[in-house]
C-alpha cells in the first residue's frame, strides 16, 4: 500500500519538545520519530513543504513536521489539488525541523 508524505507546521514548545496545534492547544505531540498522531476527528497537512512554511509557519516558533499517511487515511481534500490541504485521521511523524 502506497504511503503518502505530508508536512504540516505547528508551534514549537522547546521547554517541552513539543508541537502544539495552533488551532487547538490542548493538541500537541512529543517530537519522537515513529509517533502516531492522531487527535480529534483529524487533522491537516499539505503535500508541499514550502507551502506549509510560507503559508503557516506564523508562530513565534515553528517547527514543520513531516508525516507520512496512507490515502485510506484522508478524511477531506484531494492530494491532486494545486494547493494540498488534507484532513486525515491518523500519520506517523517521520522527521522534523525546528524552523526558529
Amino acid at each position: 500500500m502506497k504511503k503518502y508524505v505530508g508536512y504540516r507546521v505547528m508551534l514549537y514548545d522547546k521547554s517541552t519538545n513539543r508541537a502544539i496545534s495552533g488551532a487547538d492547544s490542548r493538541c500537541s505531540i512529543e517530537l519522537k520519530k515513529g509517533r502516531t498522531i492522531r487527535y480529534g476527528e483529524s487533522h491537516f497537512v499539505t503535500l508541499d513543504k514550502e507551502y506549509a512554511k510560507s503559508y503557516y509557519a506564523v508562530h513565534e516558533h515553528n517547527v514543520i513536521l513531516e508525516v507520512e499517511f496512507y490515502f485510506h487515511d484522508i478524511i477531506s481534500g484531494s492530494i491532486d489539488d494545486k494547493e494540498t490541504e488534507i484532513a486525515i485521521k491518523r500519520s506517523e511523524l517521520i522527521d522534523w525541523e525546528i524552523l526558529d
